[in-house]
């Protein structure tokens, strides 16, 4: 089962300790997602047609019914995987 999330242009979540920020919305079904890393930054173009490993066991699509505010991400991982919006994660800079 998938986990759906809204989330705007420069917000944040978390996949374990892994900062995630949809970096671009272009429409309500494309948008890019920066895996921020310790050392470099991974950008990928997400899309309702493919799902896209963006880490090992994680997939990220876009989900229907997203706006140019707000998209829809859709993450399909295993149940050990934690996956947090920043707020709930602690992150203050969200």
């Amino acid at each position: 089962m998938a986990l759906v999330i809204s989330v705007k242009e420069g917000e944040k979540f978390y996949i374990q300790d892994t900062p995630v920020e949809v970096s671009r919305i272009l429409d309500p079904l494309k948008f890019k997602v920066t895996v921020i890393g310790s050392t470099m930054n991974s950008v990928f173009n997400i899309s309702d047609r493919v799902a896209v490993e963006i880490l090992p066991g994680v997939m990220v699509s876009a989900g229907k019914n997203g706006s140019m505010l707000a998209v829809k991400v859709v993450i399909q991982a295993p149940k050990t995987i934690k996956i947090l919006r920043a707020a709930l994660y602690g992150d203050q800079d969200h």
